[in-house]
């Protein structure tokens, strides 16, 4: 298969929390693959309120990263505003 993409896309196994404002819940999901131009995002098939997201509407998430440093577990993150650009 060709890939036309203008950006490189960087293939990942992360999972990500997006927050959903009109019914204040966050979900779990999984980021396929992220590239400069955009991220792919793998939501439950299962979600309430998956029909709500809609092309051009804001989408809040966050990454979480937990690590360790010596005996202490440390937790960073990460997180971003965007706009829906494809569903």
């Amino acid at each position: 298969m060709v890939n036309n993409r203008s950006y490189t896309r960087l293939e990942t196994d992360i999972f990500a929390n997006l927050y959903e404002s009109t019914e204040n819940k966050e979900m779990s999901c999984k980021v396929c693959n992220m590239s400069e131009c955009g991220i792919c995002f793998e939501l439950p098939k299962d979600v309430p309120f998956l029909n709500r997201f809609r092309k051009g509407d804001g989408l809040a998430f966050s990454f979480v990263d937990s690590f360790r440093i010596g005996d202490k577990t440390e937790t960073d993150v990460l997180s971003e505003k965007s706009i829906i650009k494809h569903i």
